[in-house]
């Protein structure tokens, strides 16, 4: 599949359908779109030529250093998404899911994926990537469900914790919680794959000439990869935060 410069200019030009349509019956919303639309070519732009110099350097160093980015950038979008204190809670979310995305990516390359290219940009970079962008949504409601509940229900952990509990267990509760938001963010997309969820990866891969079953599976394969990175990566970033959420009295802090 090949993609020529006339031929993005043309896929383009679809935008004006929508863009129209917006300014005719709702001009505000045209306005975001347009922005929308210019930050998109942009961040792809960049995004581009860095992976471009990446393949023609072919380095698993530099591989490594750009997955590390794209992480910092998720564990951003997490913070914000999630509306938690980011000077605290910041480090926790990146290492968690820097963690979950290094072991998950590692793992489907050494035993899952069979590719014939060697160990570099190519292979790296996707499979992270793509693992890492997954996780976001997910990751973000399932930490603004704990931290909600920890600001919110902070009673019951007192309650718990005055009647024998420890920490771990007065915070299974929440930790419940978070988890099954975790899993309300997948587990309806199962449900409906390829019939109400448009299975990009599987579509992705057939347009590259990949055959369909390997498409197919491919696509449950980083679904399922996907998911264990979100849950990893959710309950890595409570155990490292758990920190600056208590005082040394293992009371709630106020900005938890």
């Amino acid at each position: 599949m090949e993609i020529t410069f006339w031929g993005l200019v043309f896929g383009a030009l679809l935008l004006l359908v929508p863009v129209y349509a917006m300014y005719a019956l709702c001009p505000g919303m045209a306005r975001k779109v347009a922005v929308a639309a210019v930050r998109m070519v942009v961040g792809m732009s960049v995004t581009g030529l860095c992976l471009y110099y990446l393949v023609v350097w072919d380095s698993v160093v530099l591989s490594v250093l750009f997955v590390l980015l794209m992480v910092v950038a998720s564990s951003y979008v997490v913070v914000v998404e999630a509306k938690i204190d980011s000077h605290r809670s910041f480090v926790p979310v990146f290492v968690g899911m820097f963690v979950a995305v290094a072991v998950v990516t590692a793992y489907l390359l050494l035993l899952v994926v069979v590719s014939g290219l060697p160990l570099g940009p190519r292979v790296i970079v996707p499979v992270s990537g793509f693992i890492a962008g997954m996780t976001v949504r997910a990751e973000s409601r399932a930490l603004s469900a704990y931290y909600d509940g920890l600001r919110n229900h902070s009673q019951m952990y007192y309650y718990l914790t005055g009647n024998g509990a420890t920490k771990a267990e007065a915070l299974r509760y929440l930790l419940c919680r978070a988890l099954k938001k975790t899993a309300m963010a997948y587990v309806p997309d199962m449900s409906v794959m390829a019939v109400a969820v448009c299975p990009v990866a599987m579509w992705s891969m057939m347009l590259c000439g990949v055959s369909v079953l390997t498409a197919a599976a491919a696509q449950v394969v980083f679904v399922v990869a996907s998911f264990c990175t979100t849950v990893l990566s959710v309950l890595l970033c409570v155990v490292l935060s758990r920190r600056f959420s208590f005082d040394r009295y293992g009371s709630v802090r106020d900005h938890a």
